[in-house]
């Protein structure tokens, strides 16, 4: 410290107040921007119905005085240099003075930007996006600000590069030619971040959906990534599955256009049965649950005629895919008690026959 001290001895002492001034001035305009900017913000952008101005401005209020002292700072390391710029031990510890403080810049108005751009991103997906984008949000927010941070950073890095005099030219000719060599060496990663951006742009589903996957498993999107997309099975499993496979193949999304969803019971009943009041008893039932919809009304279908039974089948709406299996499960068991209760035989062997898809939708 003292060998460091004695290289600076030749700065004088009206240089330290002189820099001193200039950093109290800095820290004066700063505090004195930052006022100015409240009173812009509440007389002009707080009243303009567009929340990203007031977004901004927020942002910039809280670093405008650090702004301010950061110039400050350059001014005061410059005016050094330039003084004592024939001091060739000063002018030396300078110079590392000043590159560093050029580092601590970028990185500092680096993170400004990248909140900027956070903040854009997130008020276009939030407001400009409709009713749908808070699973809009959820769904492509994670992976634009992540594609936003990228690009940020590498153009950080090549401002600093170029302040140290790398040459950028060549750095990006070897780039491009290990880029070409990675995308050659990894086809099916870049496959599926291809596909992820298909189905964040046509948007087949998102996250909180319930999906049906090609292999017949169905679950609710939790998830839209990069490379693959997770989905939460009714064991509380994920399954992880590549975007490929969800861009070429055929996916059943039961969240889209709307939850509504079709609740389906099969009903065996003997031939003996009168199907008439088989079927207002079951509507009965049905229309005693305040979770099936009246709109379309429920209806009970004569669908087969079978070797030991006429099968019957339910068909109604609930509003959510989740109330589904709970009110099919319900009916089958108020039917059944209801069916003793009124005498209403069932075969004791019922076919093993698949109703589900004979009604039209």
């Amino acid at each position: 410290m003292s060998i460091l001290f004695m290289k600076f001895e030749a700065i004088t002492n009206n240089d330290f107040l002189a820099s001193l001034i200039i950093l109290v001035c800095a820290f004066i305009l700063g505090k004195l921007a930052k006022f100015l900017l409240r009173i812009i913000d509440k007389n002009i952008f707080s009243k303009t119905g567009n929340t990203l101005d007031d977004r901004v401005i927020s942002l910039l209020i809280g670093r405008v005085t650090g702004i301010f002292f950061i110039i400050g700072m350059q001014v005061v390391i410059t005016e050094m240099q330039g003084r004592y710029e024939n001091i060739r031990e000063v002018a030396h510890y300078l110079h590392y003075v000043r590159n560093g403080f050029y580092i601590f810049i970028v990185f500092y108005v680096t993170n400004i930007i990248l909140k900027i751009t956070r903040e854009i991103i997130t008020w276009f997906l939030e407001e400009q996006l409709g009713a749908s984008s808070g699973k809009v949000a959820d769904t492509i927010g994670p992976l634009v600000d992540k594609v936003n941070t990228i690009i940020i950073l590498f153009g950080a890095a090549i401002v600093l590069l170029d302040h140290f005099g790398v040459n950028i030219g060549s750095l990006l000719v070897s780039l491009g030619v290990g880029s070409l060599a990675i995308a050659l060496a990894a086809q099916e990663t870049l496959a599926n971040m291809i596909a992820g951006i298909v189905l964040i742009v046509d948007r087949p589903f998102r996250v909180g959906d319930r999906i049906q996957l090609p292999s017949g498993e169905v679950g609710d999107v939790e998830e839209l990534g990069l490379r693959s997309t997770k989905i939460l099975n009714f064991d509380k499993n994920i399954i992880v599955i590549p975007n490929t496979e969800l861009v070429k193949n055929k996916i059943v999304n039961y969240s889209y256009p709307t939850p509504l969803i079709r609740v389906l019971v099969d009903i065996p009943v003997t031939y003996e049965n009168d199907l008439e009041k088989v079927k207002s008893l079951v509507l009965n039932i049905v229309k005693a649950n305040k979770e099936i919809l009246t709109d379309p009304p429920p209806q009970v279908y004569t669908v087969r005629f079978d070797a030991a039974a006429i099968a019957l089948q339910l068909m109604c709406f609930t509003d959510d895919y989740n109330k589904k299996w709970d009110a099919e499960t319900k009916f089958r068991d108020k039917f059944l008690d209801a069916f003793r209760e009124n005498g209403i035989s069932m075969p004791v062997q019922i076919p093993m026959v698949k109703f589900t898809n004979q009604l039209p939708e």
